[in-house]
């Protein structure tokens, strides 16, 4: 399904409304269009730095360390829901009332979660930040489009990015702390950024109607999409592999004598800042680069990291080093993936395949914990990191000789 909005101010340009706009109101679009993207990666990351202490928490029920990542990763399931369910419910009752209720019930679950007297009552709190965080994503982005044209809108884009990474680091960095002197549901607290962007959304919305029409493609899936299939695989494996940093980071840096969950955070934080900078690079290596050799790239540096992460049990700066390595990898996997995805799709089934990829990308975090526990029935968890970067090191030249993308460089 794919959302048009246009605003019902006939004859009025897009200068002459913005210039019209109160402070006020240009601030608080700002922040509606900022926070979009980090409702969502919240969810995951805020519990990053308390995944050992849930899992000693936990392990009265089973496999502590299993569950705890399944808490972490069960709320991908409802945000699979949430981002299209956003947009059917906008077109219905509006998108201003959609967007409050959806943000009013993530801040709400993200109070329960820090209170949380149980596991059931986690758990289903936080599928219900998956569900309203994507469908609130989904509706900060219809209206970051409305709000803002071209450059403007390129560049509200690209700062949006810059907030999840700052986001990103304060979580893990500050979230090891609230574990370590508070309890572990205290990182819960970052889901209130949901609060902030209520507020921003009543004050930016508050004059907001219009219309809407829905355009459902109806081109057949011929060529084009089958080979697209390779892809959401390929984005399904090198995603499995960046979530390892994330879900199996904190167990395996405990395990090497870690205690400290700030501590660990601040390791982990690597893997962002070097991903961060593989991302800003994708564009100047894509003009030198082809796409094949870009996948290459991605495929064994996150193998290669993955692998060096386990390959001596409790060397902390071998591990330091792998997740610099992996997070070359980590940054230039979706770029390039997505960019194959967008030239080889016509404008009529772009959305389509841009939600495939994104589903391949969210279901990897639910099966990240699934495969390395099957693993960890065989090996402790450092050699099963082993298995898994020496397998994704492979991920990208099989793909390449199969499937050859992008064979051509741009100028």
């Amino acid at each position: 399904m794919k959302i048009a909005w246009r605003s019902i101010a006939m004859g009025t340009s897009y200068e002459a409304a913005a210039g019209a706009e109160s402070s006020t109101i240009r601030a608080a679009r700002s922040i509606v269009a900022l926070s979009g993207l980090a409702l969502v990666i919240t969810v995951p990351f805020a519990m990053v730095s308390a995944l050992p202490e849930m899992a000693r928490q936990f392990k009265e029920v089973g496999n502590g360390a299993f569950v705890a990542q399944m808490v972490l990763a069960l709320p991908v399931l409802a945000m699979l829901i949430g981002a299209p369910l956003g947009g059917w419910i906008a077109d219905i009752i509006g998108i201003r009332r959609c967007l409050l209720t959806a943000l009013l019930a993530y801040v709400a679950a993200g109070a329960i979660c820090l209170v949380a007297p149980n596991l059931p009552v986690l758990i289903v709190a936080r599928l219900l930040l998956g569900l309203c965080g994507a469908a609130a994503a989904t509706m900060c982005t219809a209206l970051t489009a409305e709000w803002y044209l071209g450059t403007e809108r390129n560049r509200i884009l690209g700062y949006a990015h810059a907030v999840v990474l700052i986001y990103n680091i304060l979580m893990l960095v500050s979230g090891g702390w609230l574990v370590d002197h508070i309890n572990w549901r205290a990182p819960s607290v970052f889901y209130f950024i949901g609060a902030l962007t209520l507020a921003a959304a009543y004050l930016a919305t508050r004059d907001q109607s219009g219309t809407r029409s829905v355009r459902q493609s109806h081109a057949s899936v011929g060529s084009n999409q089958v080979r697209l299939w390779p892809l959401y695989l390929l984005s399904f494996l090198l995603a499995f592999g960046a979530a390892v940093p994330a879900l199996q980071g904190p167990f395996l840096l405990s395990g090497a004598g870690v205690a400290s969950s700030f501590a660990r955070g601040l390791i982990l934080v690597v893997t962002i800042v070097t991903g961060a900078l593989a991302s800003a690079a994708y564009a100047a290596l894509r003009k030198r680069l082809h796409h094949s050799t870009l996948i290459l790239v991605s495929s064994l540096t996150m193998g290669i990291g993955i692998a060096l992460t386990g390959i001596r049990a409790g060397d902390i700066g071998l591990i330091v080093v792998g997740y610099i390595i992996g997070g070359i990898g980590y940054g230039l996997y979706i770029p390039v993936i997505s960019a194959i995805v967008l030239d080889a799709t016509p404008p009529d089934m772009r959305n389509r395949a841009v939600g495939l990829m994104n589903g391949a990308i969210m279901l990897a975090t639910i099966g990240n914990p699934l495969v390395v526990s099957l693993l960890r029935r065989s090996f402790e968890l450092p050699k099963a990191l082993v298995v898994v970067g020496i397998a994704l090191a492979f991920v990208g030249p099989v793909f390449v000789l199969f499937f050859r993308p992008g064979q051509r460089a741009v100028a």
